[in-house]
């Protein structure tokens, strides 16, 4: 049987399906070894210097805002509510249609609410 062998982690993958293959290359530890490896060629060529950097890239960095990584327990829904709108609400066919305030519902009034839940909590 055919084995996928990664250059950067220096192993063979369990089998050659695609599922598999996909799974090791956005993995932890296999971005961390990609990142090392060009960091590595790039010391060596003299064109990487660590404080011309303006940002460090890291794992958590990387993986910020993935459902359970301990990164996206830092997000502020406050901010995030005050930037999105709802759609308009949906209508049955056997009533009328909602009243033009909730259609058209000011920018104002979202920041209204929002302060009004920083200040409860």
């Amino acid at each position: 049987m055919v084995r996928f062998y990664c250059d950067y982690c220096k192993t063979y993958l369990t089998h050659d399906a695609t599922s598999v293959r996909k799974n090791h290359l956005t993995g932890r530890n296999h971005i961390k070894l990609v990142c090392d490896y060009y960091e590595e060629k790039a010391k060596e060529l003299g064109i990487w210097h660590q404080h011309q950097v303006p940002v460090g890239i890291t794992v958590d960095r990387l993986y910020r805002g993935i459902p359970g990584s301990e990164s996206a327990k830092d997000t502020n829904y406050y901010s995030l509510a005050e930037s999105k709108t709802l759609p308009p609400p949906p209508t049955l066919p056997s009533l009328p249609p909602p009243p033009p305030r909730v259609l058209h519902e000011t920018r104002d009034d979202k920041l209204s609410v929002g302060k009004m839940l920083k200040t409860i909590n």
